[in-house]
């Protein structure tokens, strides 16, 4: 699980995307399986402002004004404060992985991948790509959605109508 970048650019190259460029197919086609691109978004589930994005992104996650913990020579809240990032939307992401490995422990990591990017992305709500709230530029990504690989059975139980998105 790698952060996308926080250069609001579509273009996957180092620095700014490393080691997360690794996971577009067309330039790693070796590689891109074993790798999940996390994006930003914020509290609408609109890109955030700084995030990158691109058809190589896989997923994108709550990023924007997220409350977390620092390190103890960065202590100015009591060491917690608000901020905002694709490195503050990838451990949403590498959580999912966490739960999707628990409940699938003879899995592979390309079978992980599968499960985060295309099973556990929601269905609801799609990303809107239209350059109101992401970019139009042809990909597929959606946001995390922990709730499809907690408890599969509700998405038939409930026609697809419920959803957690981490806001």
């Amino acid at each position: 699980v790698a952060s996308a970048g926080n250069d609001n650019t579509n273009d996957p190259v180092f620095p700014g995307s490393y080691p997360a460029g690794f996971a577009d197919p067309v330039a790693y086609p070796d590689l891109y399986q074993g790798v999940i691109a996390v994006a930003a978004h914020s509290f609408n589930h609109c890109k955030a402002s700084f995030s990158n994005y691109g058809t190589w992104v896989s997923i994108s996650a709550p990023g924007d004004n997220i409350f977390s913990t620092l390190p103890t020579y960065m202590f100015t809240n009591g060491g917690f404060e608000w901020w905002s990032g694709t490195s503050m939307a990838a451990p949403h992401v590498s959580g999912a992985a966490a739960l999707a490995w628990a409940r699938n422990t003879g899995a592979v990591n390309s079978q992980i991948r599968s499960q985060v990017v295309n099973q556990n992305s929601s269905p609801l709500n799609t990303l809107v790509r239209g350059n109101t709230s992401w970019p139009n530029e042809r990909s597929n990504f959606e946001r995390d959605d922990d709730f499809h690989i907690l408890e599969t059975q509700y998405n038939k139980v409930c026609d697809n109508k419920g959803g957690i998105w981490g806001y």
